[in-house]
């Protein structure tokens, strides 16, 4: 039909074989649109590299002025990029269609072929940079939510490209802006400034905008320190607050209802019940009664472990069997046993009933010399497990994922129990693939509120891992018990 444009149809699945067919003929405009789009279309760039990479071999077809300026470059892969180019200006592509292949190679991982064109796509954003700065920069906005290519920025101008990415840190929305402290921390781009004297004199949107930039920045000395000040001196309460609920722990467990549920959670945190709550569940609460009455209980003052006690008849007895009459102000807390007085060792030889918990034959685990030394937990590290089964342990034992160097990969798992997180380590992994395999490498303690969450995900960047030490035996025991079970299969 007069002035239907032709079809022609090209198989991305076999990228090498259709790069040889297209380049075996001479070039056509609209086939060579139609061919570079069958690709872009769907930003298979990966295959679009194949087909130039192997389907282009010095032919002589097309025009002079492409074949002499990829022949000049030596490197074939930077060769094929500009021939790329060349074939893109011919048929009159779209710059954003060519700045969005760009930025794809420029951000690919090394196992993609793609990143083959990384420096010559950092070239083709440099000097389309030095044209037109902020049309650049609104498509690198719209095409990296990684913001890795406004390094290639900063190298044209610093100031301004700083002054860019502040001005999303502080008020775009929706973005990664971990992302960017990453980029700012790597290329020693210094934001202090935000953070001093002249803090005060902004208006009250302002100082609520830096001071959330300023919590990604927390776990840094002087960061922290400015955060403290503002806090107990900024007028404002909305944004006391805001560093307030930033200082919480992350991951914090509320008490469960169910009795059962209840214990065990006790058991685990450490949790303490009042001397007249306890008294109150005990009598009024039968099914609480009943658990109550198998288990090992103590009494807890000023924090302190002062005796052991067990549940008789809806009384607290001591290991005697005699009524306790306790002085309110006391707590009651579930015994451990890592925190077995040797006065009462004995416990662990008695034949006791099947306990409703496990309580005294609970698994229980001390720090090493050597781990003390290292301030990590080794009784995990080089452990290789299925990705998938690893994921599934994660999510019924409690873990949460954290996110390392990467934002696409996940690299730590983090257990949060009383103030602390126990962080395992691993192999990064997207855990996509239901082959793959990981390997385990050991675990460290942090504080809990040193984790910085950003868009629903969880970042431990810029934070220092804490003492074993530091670590009550209970909250080690039980992270190390937690990091045994996610290890079974």
């Amino acid at each position: 039909m007069k002035g239907t444009l032709q079809k022609y149809s090209f198989d991305v699945s076999n990228p090498e074989q259709t790069g040889r067919a297209f380049f075996s003929v001479p070039l056509d405009k609209l086939r060579t649109k139609q061919f570079l789009q069958s690709f872009l279309d769907t930003q298979n760039y990966n295959a679009l590299f194949k087909a130039m990479r192997f389907g282009y071999v010095n032919k002589e077809y097309g025009s002079k002025g492409y074949i002499t300026n990829s022949l000049k470059i030596h490197d074939l892969d930077s060769g094929c990029f500009h021939l790329f180019l060349e074939l893109a200006q011919w048929v009159e592509l779209p710059t954003s269609v060519i700045m969005q292949l760009s930025v794809a190679s420029f951000c690919a991982p090394i196992s993609e072929s793609i990143e083959k064109w990384h420096t010559a796509a950092k070239a083709y954003i440099l000097s389309a940079a030095f044209k037109d700065y902020e049309a650049v920069v609104g498509y690198l906005s719209e095409f990296d939510p990684t913001f890795k290519t406004f390094a290639v920025l900063l190298e044209i101008d610093a100031k301004r490209t700083k002054d860019v990415l502040v001005e999303k840190l502080l008020y775009e929305k929706n973005i990664d802006k971990t992302a960017i402290r990453k980029l700012f921390i790597a290329k020693k781009i210094d934001i202090s400034y935000l953070f001093g004297a002249n803090y005060k004199d902004n208006d009250t949107k302002t100082r609520e905008a830096i001071v959330r930039l300023a919590l990604l920045y927390k776990n840094e000395p002087l960061t922290a320190a400015f955060l403290a000040h503002v806090k107990l001196q900024d007028p404002c309460n909305a944004i006391r607050k805001l560093i307030e609920a930033a200082s919480e722990r992350s991951g914090t467990q509320k008490l469960p209802t169910n009795p059962l549920e209840q214990l065990e959670f006790a058991l685990v945190t450490g949790y303490c019940y009042p001397a007249s709550t306890f008294l109150e569940k005990i009598k009024s609460d039968s099914v609480f009664e009943a658990l109550a009455s198998k288990l090992f209980f103590t009494i807890v003052e000023n924090g302190t472990l002062r005796d052991v006690c067990v549940v008789q008849d809806g009384k607290i007895c001591d290991l005697d069997n005699r009524v306790l009459h306790l002085d309110l102000a006391k707590q009651i807390g579930i015994l451990h046993p890592v925190e077995i007085p040797n006065k009462y060792s004995y416990i662990k030889t008695l034949n006791l009933p099947k306990q409703p918990i496990s309580q005294i034959n609970r698994p229980s685990f001390m720090p090493t010399d050597y781990e003390r030394m290292e301030n990590a937990v080794k009784k995990v590290d080089g452990i290789i497990i299925e990705a998938q089964t690893l994921r599934k342990n994660f999510k019924a034992h409690g873990f949460k994922s954290v996110y390392g160097n990467s934002e696409n990969y996940i690299e730590h798992a983090a257990l949060f129990l009383n103030d602390f997180a126990c962080v395992l380590s691993f192999t990064p992994t997207d855990f996509v693939s239901p082959t793959q395999v990981i390997t385990l490498r050991g675990a460290k303690f942090y504080h809990g509120a040193d984790f910085v969450p950003v868009r629903g995900k969880l970042f431990i960047e810029g934070a220092s891992n804490i003492r074993i030490a530091e670590i009550d035996p209970r909250t080690f025991s039980e992270c190390v018990y937690a990091l045994q079970k996610i290890t079974m299969r």
